[in-house]
């Protein structure tokens, strides 16, 4: 253990002496007399022990001035020259600045105490947030290496703890900002990447009072953020929704308090893949019956009681409308289907009649001595009146053809219509992915989409082959004359 603090009081013992201590940096005045300054050995202690990715500098200024930067050479006999050429009455005002490093997601800690009274209670507790935020930004976890006395403090993504511990970032903070992003309008969320697993605090010991009051103060503000439908922070204030139906409440920034009811549903409501509900019902109950902040404030966990409650009477109701659902897909399935069968069959069927008319035709010309046999074997003549008559049946037996496919394009269409139509029912009840499952991926529709069309393109180019044929045979007598 380095404790740098009670060092720098040891060795400048004088009239003041101040310690300040943020993220960044480390800043220590102090005013003493020349005699009573440390020797060079006691120096260099203090001088060995500040981590390698940290800078040092100390001033020290009387009637001339002694100055080391991390890295100097020959400070020692500069020093020593400095303090003979003092008289020992002489006052001596010191400045030593660390100015911290972040390396490999490292960053010192020379006095937990001092850090966290300044971010916990001092002049920086509005510039935590912005500190943790900026922090992750650029980092996918955060080690502080804390120096001065056995303590640790741990979440998903950071810890506080000696530089020799063993610790592990847990993975996967990119997919919880994503899911939380999912489940909430949390307008401040590209400025303030944070979430709550990131002030869950999952072990702990030594003395961290401060630190564990300002994470539980942060992880329930963000698990209020979350747990509203819309939220925003803005000029110092937090501004919550829980719906459209709920007025908006708001609170001072600094008058967060810690409150492990709303912790615990918002865990609750993130634990599994039904969140999207679970946080409905949440905001419901929770707009329902808090109408102010104070309300909010005052949760604890006999509310997370009344949201399972209703979770569970939504669970009941959701699985009768998935039952009901089922048997509609089942039913509407097999009735479709039963359709789209006739429709097929009304084209074979409009085929065979088409060929028995036309099959009549020719028979009751025959009988009738209407066209003469002989005469169309030996000259291949057909009179000007039977082409006419043969014409005008093709052309009404392609209008029939034309019809018959029309008629099955609408009917499919109808079809079409109405299972959309059956799957856009439920989508207030199921998610497009839990529909896209119920449907089994519109297998069937698909099946009876192509059953149609492929026995539908076989019917008309049968048709059309018969009326071809017959053409061709007209125009074949026609070119002979």
């Amino acid at each position: 253990m380095f404790d740098l603090l009670e060092q720098s009081k040891q060795l400048f013992t004088g009239e003041s002496f101040s310690y300040f201590e943020a993220a960044d940096n480390v800043h220590i005045e102090i005013s003493t007399s020349v005699h009573t300054l440390p020797s060079t050995t006691d120096m260099l202690n203090i001088i060995d022990n500040i981590s390698a990715r940290d800078t040092m500098s100390i001033t020290i200024k009387s009637v001339v001035s002694f100055r080391y930067n991390t890295g100097s050479e020959g400070w020692e006999s500069s020093y020593t020259d400095f303090i003979e050429q003092c008289d020992p009455e002489d006052q001596a005002d010191i400045k030593i600045h660390i100015k911290k490093g972040f390396v490999n997601n490292r960053l010192s800690i020379y006095s937990f105490d001092m850090f966290w009274e300044y971010y916990g209670t001092g002049e920086g507790k509005d510039k935590v947030i912005p500190f943790f935020s900026d922090c992750l930004k650029k980092h996918p976890y955060l080690r502080f290496d804390v120096f001065d006395k056995p303590v640790k403090l741990v979440t998903d993504s950071m810890a506080f703890c000696s530089p020799d511990d063993n610790w592990t970032a847990q993975s996967g903070r990119n997919d919880t900002l994503a899911k939380c992003e999912n489940v909430s309008q949390f307008f401040n969320r590209t400025s303030i990447s944070l979430v709550p697993m990131d002030f869950t605090i999952t072990s702990s010991c030594g003395n961290t009072d401060i630190a564990k009051q300002v994470f539980r103060k942060l992880e329930t503000l963000f698990s209020l953020l979350y747990l509203a439908d819309t939220s925003y922070i803005a000029d110092g204030k937090v501004y919550i929704q829980f719906s459209a139906e709920h007025m908006r409440m708001n609170y001072p920034l600094d008058s967060q308090p810690a409150n492990q009811g709303i912790c615990n549903i918002f865990r609750w409501a993130f634990s599994d893949q039904n969140s999207i509900d679970k946080f409905v019902i949440a905001r419901n109950v929770i707009g329902e019956k808090c109408k102010s902040i104070s309300e909010v404030m005052s949760i604890d966990d006999s509310m997370l009681s009344t949201i399972k409650s209703n979770y569970t009477i939504f669970q009941r109701k959701t699985t009768q409308q998935y039952i009901d659902m089922k048997k509609d897909i089942s039913d509407f399935i097999v009735g479709a289907s039963q359709q789209m069968q006739e429709v097929t069959s009304s084209l074979t069927d409009g085929l065979k009649n088409n060929f028995i008319a036309v099959m009549m035709f020719f028979i009751t010309t025959i009988l009738t001595d209407s066209l003469d046999w002989e005469t169309l074997l030996q000259s291949g003549e057909i009179s000007d009146d039977l082409r006419s008559i043969v014409i005008f049946i093709l052309i009404a037996s392609a209008l029939y053809l034309i019809v018959s496919v029309s008629m099955t394009i609408y009917k499919w269409t109808f079809y079409k219509e109405n299972y959309l139509r059956l799957k856009g029912n439920y989508s207030d009840l199921l998610s497009d992915e839990d529909i896209n499952k119920a449907f089994d991926g519109d297998s069937s529709y698909k099946a009876v989409r192509n059953r149609t069309l492929v026995m539908s393109v076989i019917i008309c180019a049968a048709w059309i082959g018969v009326l071809a044929c017959i053409c061709f045979w007209i125009f074949q007598k026609s070119q002979t004359l």
